[in-house]
C-alpha cells in the first residue's frame, strides 16, 4: 500500500468504536452520511493515530472479521480491542470479537468469541461499556427488547470467557446513560 494511502486523515463518521492503548488512539466502523444515506465503513480497516507525532495511518484487517455496523461498544484490555454489538444490515448483534493492538508486524487479526460461559446478552446496539479492574462491563443500550428495558451488567475476564450477571429493570428506556468518574489524586488522600 503507498504511503499516500497509509498516511492520511481518517474519514468523519459516527456511530464507530474508539479506544486508547499506550500513546495510540484506535478507530473501528461506524457509519458516514451520504446524500441522507447512512452508508457503512469497511469493516477490514482499522485507524490508528499517533498521539505523539499527530499523524493517522489506515491498517488493513484480516481474520474472522465482524460486519461492518455502527453502535459497538468497544473497550482495550491489555492491548486487545473487544467489540460486542452493534448494529449491521443484518438488524442488532450480540456477537463479541477481539483484536490484538500490540502486533510486531502491525498485522491486526479479529477473532470471534463463541466459547463464554453463560447466556450472552441480547442483541443490542447505542451501548456503554468501560474498562475496570482489567475487566470490560457493558450497560444497557438500544436492542430487540422494547416492551422492557434491560439493565445487564456483563464481565469479560482475561481467559476470554464472558461472565454475565443479569438485573432487570422494568423502569422506561432512556436513550443516554451518565457515568460518573471521580479522579483522586495521591494528594488528596495524605
Amino acid at each position: 500500500m503507498a504511503d499516500s494511502q497509509l498516511f492520511c486523515v481518517a474519514e468523519e463518521r459516527s456511530g464507530h468504536c474508539a479506544v486508547v492503548d499506550g500513546n495510540f488512539l484506535y478507530v473501528w466502523g461506524g457509519y458516514v452520511s451520504i446524500e441522507d444515506n447512512e452508508v457503512y465503513l469497511p469493516n477490514d480497516e482499522i485507524w490508528t493515530y499517533d498521539i505523539d507525532s499527530g499523524l493517522w495511518r489506515m491498517h488493513l484487517m484480516e481474520g474472522e472479521l465482524p460486519a461492518s455496523m455502527s453502535g459497538s461498544c468497544g473497550a482495550c484490555i491489555n492491548g486487545k480491542l473487544y467489540i460486542f454489538g452493534g448494529y449491521d444490515d443484518k438488524g442488532y448483534s450480540n456477537r463479541l470479537y477481539f483484536v490484538n493492538l500490540r502486533t510486531r508486524d502491525e498485522t491486526y487479526i479479529w477473532e470471534k468469541i463463541t466459547d463464554f460461559e453463560g447466556q450472552p446478552p441480547t442483541p443490542r446496539d447505542k451501548l456503554s461499556c468501560w474498562v475496570y479492574k482489567d475487566r470490560k462491563s457493558r450497560y444497557s443500550g438500544d436492542g430487540i427488547m422494547m416492551s422492557t428495558y434491560l439493565t445487564q451488567r456483563h464481565r469479560l475476564g482475561f481467559n476470554q470467557k464472558l461472565k454475565v450477571e443479569f438485573h432487570h429493570s422494568h423502569e422506561p428506556r432512556i436513550h443516554v446513560q451518565f457515568l460518573e468518574i471521580r479522579v483522586i489524586s495521591l494528594a488528596d488522600v495524605f
